[in-house]
């Protein structure tokens, strides 16, 4: 049973990897008689086309048995069990911590835009930071939770 989702745009990320891809093009057209050059330029626009296609969004979603997050159209996710879960608090990153999916020195962070996260705190000590515009409702529907023993506080 789905307890909680949302789709959380990445404006970021559209803004950054979209201009970027405009100037690439924009740059393609005023050199069309260097092949060499075209062809960098072709390999950027598509390696910036397909990150913009696989991370323009973040959909968290929660049921009784997991926390599924998915960048995009679903082909990169990540699954956490409700066991392995202690702990959640709202947390703010820094414009340093970034977007995406990275690794922070208190763990993993995914992210596609703004600095508002709720961070799990991991069976395994690991720390997982989900941003999200919405951290008060995904804190509050990870916080209802069943709660599993000896987890989630």
């Amino acid at each position: 049973m789905l307890i909680y989702k949302h789709r959380q745009i990445g404006t970021v990320i559209l803004v950054s990897l979209g201009s970027a891809a405009i100037g690439v093009g924009v740059v393609m057209l005023l050199v069309p008689d260097r092949p060499v050059v075209l062809g960098v330029l072709g390999l950027v626009l598509v390696v910036l086309l397909v990150s913009l296609f696989l991370f323009w969004s973040l959909t968290v979603e929660l049921t009784e048995e997991c926390l599924v997050l998915r960048f995009g159209p679903g082909m990169i996710r990540k699954r956490i069990s409700r066991e392995e879960v202690l702990e959640a608090r709202r947390v703010r990153n820094h414009v340093s911590d970034g977007w995406g999916i990275r690794r922070m020195p208190q763990g993993w962070l995914f992210n596609v835009s703004g600095f508002e996260a709720v961070e799990l705190e991991l069976r395994n000590q690991q720390k997982i930071r989900i941003g999200t515009d919405d951290p008060q409702g995904l804190l509050m529907s990870i916080q209802g939770w069943k709660i599993p023993p000896g987890g989630l506080g």
